[in-house]
């Protein structure tokens, strides 16, 4: 993304965009991306849960099983992955808000796309 988008944020700050302003769009974007990306994954992955175990919770006759299968989900462990998946979500926009504002502007408007 870094070099991507490196003629844009220099754009963005010859316009007269402050660092925090610049940050704050960083993080605005990124964060929508990984919110919706956590989002669809988790209601993925309980829709796929449910739909596996009962294609294999019948007997050998093809009935339903008697007392059927309750799926329950550990959101404490899911809180721990989250959580780590949030810091490195952090970690990553502030090394990437970190490099796009100690670029210089004067290289970036020498650079052709």
């Amino acid at each position: 993304f870094a070099n991507q988008s490196r003629n844009e944020i220099g754009f963005l700050r010859a316009l007269g965009m402050s660092s925090r302003q610049l940050s704050w769009l960083l993080g605005v974007e990124h964060f929508v991306i990984a919110a919706v990306g956590l989002g669809l994954g988790t209601w993925a992955g309980l829709v796929m849960s449910r739909v596996l175990v009962s294609a294999v919770a019948v007997t050998e006759t093809g009935q339903r099983v008697i007392p059927p299968f309750v799926l329950t989900t550990d959101w404490s462990n899911m809180l721990v992955v989250y959580g780590g998946l949030c810091a490195i979500f952090l970690a990553a926009i502030y090394v990437l808000a970190r490099g796009m504002l100690r670029q210089e502007l004067h290289s970036v408007s020498r650079l052709e796309a």
